[in-house]
């Protein structure tokens, strides 16, 4: 019994020092600093990241409140993977105009 306390307490003083690193490192939501470089990234966990992902999007992932509905479709592919491509294909599937299609542009 005493092994299994110990152990327990184990746990809870890792998972302890683990957040305390955590919120050391990580900027407060809002904050986010700015990837050094050319192009407008930002430094989320020290990775680069597109503008439109933020600490609070990546915290709303994390801890469950992200609200999803059954009607959303994910589209997920690596860089360079033909992402756009992938995405246009999804969006005629499901009925969305592709520009440049058109009778008009014929």
């Amino acid at each position: 019994a005493i092994v299994a306390l110990m152990a327990f307490v184990a746990k809870l003083a890792v998972r302890a020092y683990a957040d305390s690193i955590a919120r050391w490192y990580l900027p407060e939501p809002g904050t986010e600093a700015l990837w050094p470089s050319a192009l407008r990234l930002n430094n989320i966990s020290n990775v680069p990241q597109p503008p439109f992902i933020t600490t609070w999007r990546i915290e709303e992932l994390s801890n469950g409140s992200f609200d999803h509905r059954d009607s959303d479709v994910w589209v997920v592919a690596y860089p360079k993977s033909g992402t756009t491509w992938t995405q246009t294909i999804v969006g005629a599937l499901l009925g969305s105009p592709i520009p440049g299609t058109g009778e008009r542009d014929q």
